[in-house]
């Protein structure tokens, strides 16, 4: 561990003091370079813009995603056949052009099987059928918003569909705030639909009160607090920093520490032991058209990760072990842009938690990804995943995935 803390800090200080005095421009640094891309179908305009078609743009925007999903995936520690599934996907999306500050928007899923085969389909997607996924109404002033209703989110803690009031603001200088009440989301992923349902625990009914803050004012650096708290079952606080430097005329680093810790109300029986907590730090230095980054991710020594709404931290396709109680796991990533079009990238891990035989269960993680733009509107994403396990631990799996998408 102490190696691998050193190699992250060192390419660190060396990007940071090696950074040109002239200012750069560069995307927010959102974390690290996960490659578990977010699959959610987002309707968002393509190069045919339908709306000036229609001559529909002063007073409606459409807009959506239609997509292919195919996988298989072996278990290979247990005499089980193999499991395939195929889903056809449109997600639709409806929203009037702002007056007077109100918006409102109307976003409809739809989802078919293609392939199936024992239930893997039915596993995955719970709902084959129109889902309403996203309708909500909207008041802007300044760069403040509050929204009411069902919408995608991309917060720290909040990374699904959910269903609430959400207030945005960018108008104290220096500070981005996001504050909302949730009692109702849903997963609706080409490869896991969970239809609506409550948020929090089964013996609460207040729904999830949700706070982050995120201090911008130093240019190049980010410093965010997160509270959550749904009453009578959990809290959750958590910080996370990251740092962005421009250390050449093609050379650039990213350094991110992140740290989340849940705490159960054991007035209503749950165990105390699940008071978890995780922690993640990574650095990932790219030249050029090539990046490569490490990390280290830390779960409790008796309850994992605990009660939390999302795991940001997690770079992995199949994100089932940096969770676990004791879990220890140090990864390292590359990605290289041969062309605008087209992307690879890769990603080997190794876990170990207090699983398997004599507890010592260890997790091998390999996953190998290829994006490539068929055209400004198409895109197909395909995926080989590969988890090797301990004896004792059983959980071993090869997995391949496509995803085929057209946007409008």
């Amino acid at each position: 561990m102490n190696k691998i803390l050193f190699l992250l800090v060192l390419g660190f200080h060396i990007c940071a003091f090696a950074q040109e005095s002239e200012s750069n421009t560069h995307e927010h640094y959102k974390g690290v370079r996960h490659l578990k891309d977010n699959r959610h179908p987002s309707a968002a305009i393509g190069p045919f813009d339908i709306n000036k078609k229609l001559g529909l743009e002063n007073y409606l925007t459409l807009s959506g995603t239609v997509g292919l999903y195919y996988q298989t995936l072996s278990n290979r520690d247990k005499p089980v056949d193999q499991q395939q599934f195929g889903n056809a996907y449109a997600l639709l999306k409806m929203a009037s052009t702002e007056w007077n500050g109100f918006q409102f928007a109307l976003a409809g899923l739809f989802n078919g099987e293609i392939n199936d085969h024992k239930d893997s389909y039915k596993r995955a997607i719970n709902e084959n059928g129109p889902i309403l996924a996203e309708i909500y109404g909207r008041y802007t002033f300044s760069e403040t918003s509050l929204t009411v209703g069902r919408q995608a989110l991309e917060w720290i803690m909040l990374e699904d569909y959910f269903e609430g009031i959400f207030l945005e603001s960018n108008d104290i200088e220096g500070f981005s705030l996001r504050a909302a009440w949730v009692n109702r989301m849903a997963t609706l992923d080409p490869d896991d639909l969970v239809t609506w349902h409550e948020v929090s625990a089964d013996n609460d009914t207040d729904g999830v009160y949700a706070f982050e803050l995120e201090f911008n004012q130093i240019e190049d650096f980010t410093l965010s607090a997160v509270y959550y708290r749904s009453h009578g079952a959990f809290s959750i606080f958590g910080t996370r920093l990251e740092y962005h430097s421009e250390c050449a005329k093609k050379a650039e680093n990213d350094f991110l520490v992140e740290f989340y810790k849940p705490r159960e109300n054991e007035r209503f029986d749950n165990d105390v032991e699940q008071d978890g907590y995780i922690f993640h730090i990574s650095d990932t230095i790219t030249i050029d058209k090539i990046s490569v980054g490490l990390g280290f991710i830390s779960a409790d020594r008796k309850s994992g990760a605990g009660s939390l709404l999302n795991n940001p931290w997690d770079p992995f396709d199949e994100d089932t072990h940096t969770d676990r109680p004791n879990a220890q796991t140090y990864y390292i990533s590359t990605e290289y842009s041969y062309s605008d079009h087209l992307t690879f990238a890769a990603l080997y891990g190794i876990s170990t938690t207090d699983e398997g035989d004599d507890e010592e269960g260890t997790f091998r993680e390999l996953n190998l990804i290829m994006s490539y733009t068929i055209r400004e509107n198409i895109t197909l994403e395909t995926a080989y995943v590969k988890c090797d396990t301990t004896d004792g631990t059983r959980e071993g799996f090869d997995k391949v995935w496509f995803n085929l998408t057209y946007g409008f």
